[in-house]
């Protein structure tokens, strides 16, 4: 049993070897957490690409009935990504946006033992590396019930429990000056926008292309040809959450924009799909800048070295099923020893 037990470690060990070739490029350790007061732990993390996932595993080794941790994953501008309420274990990947210190924090609930040993595993991975960024150059929100005004900045979205938006965002983006030699057969154009607010989890999100532009002012009134006419020009469909990142591929649309105009430019509306849903989107003032509604050009590589990012979440996914492989193997080896053998800690038994 005990070889065995080795021989799944040094294949995890593998595991993380592949994930990054630096040392420090991932954490994997066991740490105790004996008290009250919060343990946090950062993470450097460099998003190069839209398609970045941070990869978190936690879990308590050998839990009692009543133990449990609260657990807080943060974004380097202190923005709240993902949370677990008494939990005593996860393994998840996130999408995320922001470069720099992401941390995660752990309490014990008041149910759990004096001790809690954690185990916790993080790693991060992008596919592609972008080669462009664009701002908007204008963000707006239209509401059905003020329909001559227009609150710049924000990005509101409400649709009624009977289907009828009550209020869109509208956002452009202004291309003057790109060429279009940056865009290739591997070229993918992303439009992302950061959450701060979905009323329930996975909240559809869809985008629909304006055609002509914005009118000005941008009112309900005035953009009420596309108000009217939106619904059949939605192109996707996307679930948001709070805290989260909603994504849309937007290549095509771009690239038609560019390949037709001399100084191009680009507007869409994004609404609530799902009746009786609202949200709150981060719009372009008095926000940290990594939070702006922002399209992205990355070039996405190599076919060979896409599969290779891809192989590396898959291993995420098999790194998880080994640690608690490992773990139930030990808690199966010590729960066969005498009460009077010292009690191995997980390191050992690896």
């Amino acid at each position: 049993m005990e070889v065995r037990g080795r021989i799944w470690f040094l294949v995890l060990w593998a595991c993380l070897l592949v994930m990054h070739p630096t040392a420090n490029a991932s954490s994997y350790f066991v740490f105790d957490l004996d008290d009250t007061e919060e343990d946090c732990y950062t993470e450097d993390v460099v998003s190069r690409s839209v398609n970045s996932d941070v990869f978190l595993h936690f879990e308590i080794l050998e839990p009692a009935v009543t133990d449990a941790v609260d657990v807080q994953l943060t974004s380097p501008s202190g923005r709240g990504i993902q949370a677990w309420s008494g939990s005593k274990g996860n393994h998840t990947s996130i999408l995320v946006r922001e470069s720099g210190l992401y941390s995660v924090c752990f309490t014990k609930t008041a149910s759990s033992s004096r001790r809690l040993s954690i185990l916790y595993a993080f790693d991060h991975a992008s596919i592609g590396s972008r080669t462009l960024t664009r701002y908007p150059a204008s963000v707006s929100t239209i509401l059905r019930e003020k329909p001559d005004e227009t609150t710049y900045t924000e990005l509101n979205l409400e649709t009624a429990a009977n289907g009828d938006v009550q209020s869109m965002g509208l956002v452009q983006f202004v291309f003057s000056g790109v060429s279009k030699s940056i865009i290739h057969d591997n070229t993918r154009i992303m439009m992302s926008f950061s959450v701060e607010y979905a009323s329930v989890a996975d909240l559809g999100l869809s985008v629909a292309l304006v055609a002509g532009g914005l009118k000005h002012p941008s009112t309900w009134n005035a953009m009420s040809e596309h108000v009217l006419a939106f619904s059949g020009k939605v192109t996707q469909t996307m679930g948001a959450k709070t805290g989260g990142t909603v994504f849309f591929d937007i290549t095509d649309d771009v690239t038609a924009a560019m390949n037709a105009e001399d100084y191009p430019s680009i507007v869409y509306s994004i609404q609530v799909a799902d009746e009786g849903g609202s949200a709150r989107l981060t719009g372009n003032a008095h926000s940290i800048m990594a939070h702006y509604p922002v399209i992205t050009f990355e070039d996405m590589g190599l076919d060979v070295m896409r599969e290779i990012g891809h192989f590396r979440y898959s291993v995420w996914d098999l790194k998880g099923e080994l640690i608690s492989i490992i773990q139930n193997e030990r808690h199966s080896r010590n729960s066969t020893l005498l009460p009077t053998t010292p009690r191995e800690t997980l390191m050992d038994a690896l």
